[in-house]
């Protein structure tokens, strides 16, 4: 019964918004106690092959195919803080204590346990190595078909450690680049199968002037044919040689390059910008903080704090259709065949699709 009215109540709030219609394909509940409902969700959703990977942040982990049907399901110890994470024919999860890589039959491969929570993404090279941020300022240069470590290097600051997911690395030539809370960019290089700072860069000043250190937490950055375009909690920028053109209209967002643009959304909506950093159209504007977007080849689907849901075009130049589910959603969405797939603040594993 609880299952068809969150159903029923979800399918009138949709079509009463727009023109745009939400299909529900699949709706399931997955936390079982009132303290599981209580925490903001920081799994998420990923498609792997022909189905949809899930984690929670109460350590669940589950395989369905498009339909919802559960092919696999798993509880483990541990939070998962990020969705699963894909990577040719291998996936990983990514919890507080360990990052676990596993092949294209859920079987097992490595598990790597590690200190501290991961605080971005992991970064894959082309000769099979991955670099892995944790949250005390170690970077992990790793052997990905065997998961061991070959070097690895610490950033020691006076600062407490963030626990905000920070930016996602990126490659620029042969330098990965990294973000950390305190609003540092490094280059890294590898030499000898070491793990080396090749350039530093501080995007704000010292941190002893800082109000709120976690203001300064690298959001994300994207390379530009002048530098490097980035977002911070406190500001963001253009890097070119060593120097910063502010841009205060790029901060607290996401940046994220599609092609001869750069998407951005967060604080106050999405934002489509230049290489440079310049606006160039402003399609969602809202009060509230748009945690991911997800596009496919004809919508785009975001999400914000408030529990909205908002359908764009995938050329993000308007907004097409607006709903509301209670909950909210805090994790990644993922798109596959025309479906979405996303998990709420309250356990509810959701596959949509929009007609």
């Amino acid at each position: 019964m609880k299952k068809f009215y969150i159903i029923l109540s979800l399918l009138l709030t949709f079509s009463s918004l727009s023109a745009e219609s939400i299909i529900i394909e699949k709706v399931i509940k997955l936390k079982e106690t009132l303290r599981d409902e209580a925490f903001p969700e920081q799994g998420g959703a990923a498609f792997f092959k022909d189905k949809f990977l899930f984690t929670t942040d109460n350590g669940l982990f589950i395989v369905s195919d498009t339909k919802g049907k559960f092919l696999l399901k798993e509880k483990t110890q541990n939070q998962f803080i990020f969705e699963p994470v894909v990577n040719g024919d291998s996936y990983y999860l990514i919890s507080t204590a360990a990052i676990e890589k596993r092949d294209i039959n859920n079987k097992i491969i490595w598990n790597l346990k590690t200190k501290t929570p991961a605080a971005s993404r992991p970064f894959f090279t082309e000769n099979g190595k991955i670099f892995i941020q944790l949250q005390d300022n170690t970077i992990y240069y790793l052997d990905d078909t065997k998961g061991t470590v070959e070097s690895n290097y610490t950033y020691y600051n006076e600062n407490e450690i963030s626990y905000i997911k920070l930016a996602d690395p990126i490659l620029s030539g042969d330098k990965v680049i990294f973000g950390f809370s305190n609003g540092l960019i490094t280059y890294f290089t590898v030499k000898n199968n070491q793990l080396i700072p090749f350039y530093k860069f501080k995007t704000a000043g010292r941190s002893f002037y800082y109000t709120k250190k976690d203001f300064y937490d690298i959001f994300s950055f994207v390379n530009t044919p002048e530098g490097l375009l980035f977002s911070s909690g406190e500001e963001g920028g253009l890097m070119i040689k060593g120097k910063v053109n502010p841009i205060k209209e790029i901060s607290n967002i996401r940046l994220k390059d599609i092609g001869k643009e750069v998407l951005g959304y967060g604080e106050h909506g999405i934002f489509i910008y230049d290489k440079n950093g310049k606006l160039l159209r402003n399609p969602l504007k809202t009060e509230g903080f748009i945690f991911d977007v997800t596009s496919d080849e004809t919508n785009a689907l975001a999400t914000d704090s408030e529990g909205r849901l908002y359908i764009l075009d995938s050329n993000f130049e308007k907004v097409k259709g607006k709903f509301k589910i209670p909950e909210g959603i805090n994790g990644k969405i993922a798109s596959l065949n025309g479906k979405f797939a996303f998990i709420s603040n309250f356990g509810n594993l959701y596959i949509v699709s929009i007609r």
